[in-house]
């Protein structure tokens, strides 16, 4: 079966600017915002895989981002597929949710608890899969480990200064103070969780 790549995030986490990196590598192309990127059966890998690739070799690599829970279902996939999880800071997450999609927190807020929910699910079957948070692709952190994952021979390139807007948008504080401890007292929640599953982490 051909190589597919699967970037599980969620909104404004940096996955994002890593997936528009990872693009430009020689053997990585992604296909997200397709008619496919629903992965609810077996055959929805075939109909990405089938897509031209700049590569014409068997080391092509196929990539989609995740952001919602419904696009990826079909649990038979997890043995076929490779997975890279990037989370980020749910304050900084939830401000931006809500600034720049003009929801109210309490709906910014389930989407972010629903996915990382998610994602923690996912984490528990894709073991070797990698973990990476905002603060690690600010860093530049994580990219090699990427590369051994994938098996990748040459480097990957990766610009942090993509990342900015990012960071300028999420320094204004929408959130109740209340609902700031809840959700940051989860996150480490779930961190704990990821960080003792079967995952790869930057050093």
């Amino acid at each position: 079966m051909k190589k597919v790549l699967f970037i599980c995030s969620h909104l404004f986490s940096g996955s994002s600017v890593l997936y528009d990196q990872l693009n430009l590598h020689t053997r990585i192309q992604g296909f997200k915002n397709n008619n496919f990127n629903r992965y609810e059966v077996v055959q929805n890998i075939f109909s990405l895989t089938t897509q031209n690739h700049k590569l014409d070799s068997k080391a092509a690599i196929f990539m989609d981002e995740l952001l919602l829970n419904h696009q990826f279902t079909c649990s038979t996939l997890y043995d076929y597929c490779k997975f890279i999880y990037v989370i980020r800071n749910p304050v900084q997450t939830i401000n931006l949710i809500i600034g720049k999609n003009k929801i109210k927190s309490e709906y910014a807020i389930r989407y972010y608890n629903f996915r990382m929910r998610r994602i923690c699910e996912m984490a528990k079957t894709t073991k070797g899969a990698v973990l990476l948070t905002f603060d690690d692709l600010l860093l530049g952190k994580g990219l090699d480990v990427i590369e051994d994952y994938l098996k990748i021979p040459t480097k990957i390139t990766f610009n942090p200064l993509l990342l900015n807007d990012l960071q300028k948008g999420s320094t204004v504080d929408l959130l109740e103070p209340s609902l700031r401890l809840e959700v940051e007292d989860r996150f480490e929640r779930y961190l704990y969780f990821l960080k003792n599953q079967d995952l790869r982490l930057p050093q």
